[in-house]
């Protein structure tokens, strides 16, 4: 008997079916999917997950059972999301990167203001790349302290938060594509060379003709990111954060690493400031619904459990 708790076997059962709906929708769209590039990251998710299982039948090992089943699960849930989004180009809607653009100068923030700024600091363009290329880094680094702390109802409420904002995230982008800031703005080359945005506005350009033109074949795919709108790295960061919340001793070093995370989005995701406002809204709205989900799959009993119990009653000699 498989021994997964209720969030586990719901966000597994999930991404199957995103990954499935790939599948379809390459075939439909005549995408050229070469599959044996998934099969080592699969295999290495799979490996984890049947770890997770091994020491949770232990009955000894919970909390290295459920970090080993989450980072498979993480695993699984990134090689699914990132190349379904691909199999939903091209968006036949317009863009509504000049709609965001707009909102930002209410707002009053400019991107090719704040880089040009930043350029004037060569060291903290430096600075925020590498907080920005932590971002998935600190997800992670958030379930595994919660793993090993045993927190599972916190653990699996930012699972389910990461899914739910996933899925939003990517319903927002399909019915309003976006490029980013970076694909509507182009930086002055000399700010461009020092800032060395990994996300600027050549990448931008790129984005724009994958949204129009969408791709042939996943070989020729040139970008990372799809979505400028709203911003997972914002959901990412934030859900790391509260992740740790709870714990005196991190959650200070979660809100810094958020306040410091930020602007590495805004500058070196290329995105908008709307953006990142989105992605925080997408994050309260998902760890809400993640909340009641793991309520009431709470309040189910686990049978994998009972027997586990009868099983060690059984073997307990009679005083």
């Amino acid at each position: 008997m498989l021994r997964f708790y209720p969030a586990e076997k719901t966000i597994l059962m999930t991404v199957a079916a995103i990954g499935l709906s790939a599948v379809v929708l390459a075939q439909t769209k005549g995408i050229a999917v070469d599959y044996t590039l998934f099969i080592k990251p699969a295999l290495a998710a799979l490996v984890f997950v049947a770890l997770g299982q091994m020491l949770r039948r232990t009955g000894q090992y919970e909390r290295p059972a459920l970090l080993t089943t989450l980072i498979g699960i993480f695993a699984f849930d990134a090689l699914v999301f990132s190349t379904y989004n691909v199999m939903l180009l091209p968006r036949h809607m317009a863009p509504v990167d000049e709609m965001l653009v707009r909102i930002d100068a209410y707002l009053g923030y400019s991107w090719p203001e704040f880089a040009t700024w930043v350029s004037r600091h060569p060291w903290l363009a430096d600075a925020l790349r590498a907080v920005y290329n932590k971002t998935l880094v600190f997800l992670l680094l958030g379930y595994c302290v919660l793993a090993v702390a045993g927190r599972r109802e916190r653990l699996h409420m930012a699972a389910y938060t990461s899914l739910f904002a996933s899925l939003i995230t990517i319903g927002l982008w399909s019915a309003f594509p976006s490029a980013g800031a970076s694909g509507f703005w182009t930086l002055d080359p000399a700010v461009d060379a020092i800032v060395r945005a990994p996300v600027n506005s050549e990448y931008g350009a790129r984005l724009n003709a994958l949204i129009v033109h969408g791709v042939h074949d996943m070989k020729e795919l040139n970008v990372g990111g799809l979505i400028g709108f709203p911003s997972y790295h914002t959901v990412m960061i934030a859900v790391a954060a509260i992740a740790v919340w709870p714990f005196a001793w991190l959650r200070w070093i979660g809100a810094a690493l958020l306040a410091v995370t930020i602007p590495s989005i805004l500058l070196h995701g290329g995105h908008n400031l709307v953006d990142v406002l989105a992605g925080a809204l997408i994050t309260a709205t998902s760890w809400a619904i993640a909340t009641k989900v793991h309520a009431v799959q709470e309040l189910r009993p686990l049978v994998w459990r009972q027997a586990s119990q009868v099983e060690t009653a059984a073997v307990v000699p009679a005083e």
